[in-house]
Order: C-alpha cells, then structure tokens, then sequence
C-alpha cells in the first residue's frame, strides 16, 4: 500500500513538472510573436499572462506598456482605471452610476486621455547652442578659393532666375568642402544675409544622396539657420523654411515658429508645411499657439513618444495626419489599424470619409464605410474590422510595401535594425545574441549603431552607445536615458562626423 501511495505521489509531481515546463516553453513561443515595441501587442500579451497563470510576467508587461505609453487606454481599463476629470481614477473610488461596468453603452470607447500637459515653455531659437565651429575643408582645395568666393560674392547680386548655375559650380566634389567652409565663414560674421543661395545648396546636397553631402549639408545648415534671423527677403526666408523640413533638425522649430508669427502670409505657410513634417499635423490646423504649445510639449521626447501619443490624440485630424506618416514610404506601424477602428465612433463625416481613404490605401478596402453611415453600422464595420485585424495582425503587409523587392543591402539593414532593437528586450539571451550578432559585424554595423543612438527605447540607446565605444574606441559624451534630445542629437551628429572621416560611411 505505501509503495502504491508512493509511486501515485511520484507520478502527481512528474505531471506538475511537465505542466510546469509546456506552460514555460507556450509563453516563451507567444513571447516569440510579441512585437515588444507595440502596446498593443503586448497589452495581448498581458492578456495571455493572466489566463495562463503567469501573473509576475504579466505586472513585468505591464510596466513595459506604460514605459511606451503611459495612457495605454486598453492597460489602464484592465487594471481598472478610468479617465475622470483630467486623471486616471480606478473605478473603485467612483460612484457606483459612474463606474463604465455599471454603464449599459459597451459599443462607445472610454474617452481618450488628453495630451501631455505643458510644464513650461520649450527652448526658444535664441537659446539653442549650435556650436557654429567653422568646418575645415582639405588643403587640397585651397587652390579654388579664389574662385569659389568669386562665385559665392556673385550669387548676392543674381536673382533668384540666374543664380542656379553658380550654386551648381559650388557644390561639385572638388569645391563643396571649401564653399561650406567659406559660406560658414561668411554667415557667422554678417557679411551674408542672403539665404537663398546657401538654402539652395543645401537642397541639392541633401538630395544628392550620398553621405558626404549629406553630412556637407548639415554641417552648413546651423549657419543659414542662424542668419535667418536678419534676412530681410521673403523668397529666401521662404527657401529655408524647405530645407528645414528637408533635414529635419528638430532645433529649428523654435525658429520655424517665429517664421509663423511673421508678417508674411506665404512665407509663414512655408513655415506651416515645414512645422507639419516635425508635428504630424495637418497644416490646416497649425497657428502660432498650438505650434508653441506642441513645442512645450515634446522637445524633450523622442519621436516613438510623439507618434505613440498622437495616434491617441484628442483631435481626430491629428490621429489620422499620424496614420498618414506611419503608413508611407517605408515606414510601417501596425497601430495604425486599431486608431483608424477607433476613428470610426467619430461623427464627423470629413474624419470619416479620410478614415475610409486611409483603410483603402493601407489595406485595399474600407469595408463599407461611408461618411453617411450611422452610429449602429459605423460600430458594426468596427467590430468587423477589429475581428479581421485580430486574425490577420501578425501576416499583414500593408499596400505600400508588398510587392517590394529588398536588395541585399536592404536585407542587410533590415538584420542591423533588427538586432539594435533587440538590444531592448527584457529576455538578456535574446540581447546578448544581438551584441553577439552586431559584434560580429564589425564595421559594417557602425553606420546602423549610430542611428541607433536615436532610438526610441533608452535602454536600446545606451547599450549602442557602450557597444559603439568598444568597436571604435570612440568615448563621445552620450546620455541615453538621462540626457535631452538636443544634447543626443549634438552627440550623434560628432559619430556621424567621425565615421565618415574614418572611412566607414561614403
């Protein structure tokens, strides 16, 4: 009887252990699956936790969602918070008609939680430091410099018609180091207020392409910037307000907005469409107050903050303005989907019919929605778009990238990006093949841990940054988790520098 009891007991605990080790192996495969930069996807996660008696890595997920998005509507509800009166509230300590589980209305979503509130104003134009050092150009090109001068003094007196050919002479190869340089020079002492050759400059080098005039660029842009504070022609002003949005170097909004407040309509609509490539926003919704008040809101916070609070924003347009940029180009966020099912509970028939434009052009169909719909087969569509999403999520490939064939060069940028982001993972195996995989590398993977230093994860920033001072010795000040944006960015901007003077950039 005692060896029967024993043997029963030996067999319970074989059955709890092996429970035990399929239940570790199912969450390790749905970890697997989680897109552990999207709320949403690990909200799922959450989900599965708690059914499945993981709670300890459930509350772990649970931080990691507000570390991304701090009003996570979905989280906050599960935990039972509720948006009452400016704050989230848990449910409990409101009156029992209040509460959303005693609320009949189930198809309405809880309201959305407001934008970040303004602690102070953002840094103005006069504040930012742009460390205006006069680059030096090879020796080898000084034998150009009295032509090069010639040809920058002409361009102060040739209208905007004929000055392209000169512009053009300036940026060749053998003469672009020296311009900048010469440009740089000029600007910082007064003797250059014009901005539309210098603007134009930078244009053609930026669109170029390659590397060096990108980088040729840039380096001359924090001049142009500053002397536009005294250019007194519209049309130039006007052409640096495009380049601006061309670079996209955030430490020009505060003078984008000046720009906005100025007296000239054109060249503040010039300002509008620049400030709407930083804001995500519809320019049509962009004055001089929310432009500042938006500023105050995000210099200091990284551009997956911006998107995630914008595709919850209060203003419908500025959600859908968000889609629109996460949706383009290469670019691709999967919370596009339930933001555009979220939008569909709105009564305006302009949000509508852009939230159906944006379905069809991300998934090649709106299901129906019309701008007319009411509110009953407006939450139907919901519902069917939110059943599709849930089963297709994982596999979809929205209607701008299939199709697309990846160069193996893509392929290989992709792996780099792949294995940066895997640098924030909370599983350190999973981040230890990723420095493994990078070390790997070698050099090839130095042009993709620099722009890795502006991820949106700090973790992930200081990790590429210890990574990049043990590849390349390089000890550049940067602080990924402490440090403001502006502070990064001057940091990213000297490896950038050195990586194309070493050779590992083109």
């Amino acid at each position: 009887m005692l060896r029967q009891v024993s043997a029963l007991l030996s067999w319970c605990v074989l059955m709890v252990l092996m429970n035990l080790a399929l239940a570790a192996e199912s969450y390790d495969e749905k970890y697997a699956q989680t897109d552990t930069s999207d709320p949403d996807s690990l909200h799922a996660l959450v989900l599965w936790c708690r059914e499945n008696g993981h709670h300890s890595r459930a509350n772990q997920h649970i931080r990691q969602i507000y570390a991304l998005d701090p009003n996570h509507a979905p989280t906050r509800a599960l935990q039972g918070f509720v948006w009452h009166e400016e704050r989230w509230v848990h449910e409990s300590r409101l009156p029992p008609s209040m509460r959303p589980s005693q609320q009949q209305d189930k198809g309405i979503p809880q309201p959305l939680p407001p934008r970040r509130s303004v602690s102070g104003p953002g840094p103005q134009a006069q504040d930012i430091d742009w460390n205006l050092a006069i680059p030096s150009y090879p020796e080898a090109e000084a034998r150009f410099r009295p032509f090069v001068e010639s040809v920058i003094e002409r361009m102060k007196t040739q209208d905007i018609f004929t000055m392209e050919g000169s512009w053009t002479s300036l940026i060749r190869p053998q003469h672009r180091n020296l311009t900048v340089s010469i440009l740089a020079q000029k600007l910082v002492e007064g003797d250059y207020t014009d901005l539309w050759g210098p603007s134009k400059i930078i244009e053609t080098l930026y669109k170029e392409g390659g590397q060096d005039a990108k980088a040729q660029a840039r380096r001359l842009f924090p001049f142009v910037l500053t002397a536009s504070a005294q250019s007194r022609n519209p049309d130039a002003t006007l052409a640096f307000t495009y380049v601006c949005g061309l670079l996209q170097k955030r430490d020009s909004i505060p003078r984008l907005i000046e720009i906005l407040d100025g007296p000239d309509s054109v060249v503040a609509s010039g300002a509008r469409q620049a400030l709407s490539s930083f804001m995500l926003w519809p320019e049509r919704e962009i004055e001089v107050q929310q432009a500042r008040d938006w500023w105050a809101r995000y210099h200091d916070r990284d551009q997956e903050t911006l998107i995630s609070e914008q595709l919850r924003d209060p203003n419908p347009w500025v959600r859908l303005h968000t889609v629109q940029y996460v949706s383009s180009d290469d670019r691709w966020d999967p919370r596009a989907i339930p933001t555009l099912i979220r939008l569909m509970y709105e009564s305006d028939r302009r949000v509508l019919a852009e939230t159906a434009r944006r379905l069809r052009a991300i998934a090649a169909t709106d299901w129906g929605l019309a701008n007319s719909a009411n509110a009953e087969a407006r939450q139907r569509i919901a519902r069917e778009v939110e059943e599709w999403w849930q089963e297709h999520r994982r596999d979809f490939v929205p209607v701008h990238l299939r199709g697309r064939e990846r160069s193996p060069q893509q392929q290989h940028d992709r792996q780099l990006r792949e294995w940066i982001h895997a640098l924030g993972s909370i599983d350190s195996g999973e981040v230890s093949a990723a420095l493994a995989n990078l070390r790997r590398r070698g050099d090839d993977a130095i042009p993709a841990l620099i722009d890795g230093l502006g991820h949106g994860d700090g973790v992930v920033r200081n990790r590429v940054r210890d990574l990049l001072r043990e590849m390349t010795g390089q000890q550049f000040a940067f602080e990924g988790i402490r440090g403001d944006n502006h502070s990064r960015n001057a940091a990213i901007e000297r490896w950038r520098e050195w990586a194309q003077e070493a050779g590992h950039v083109q």
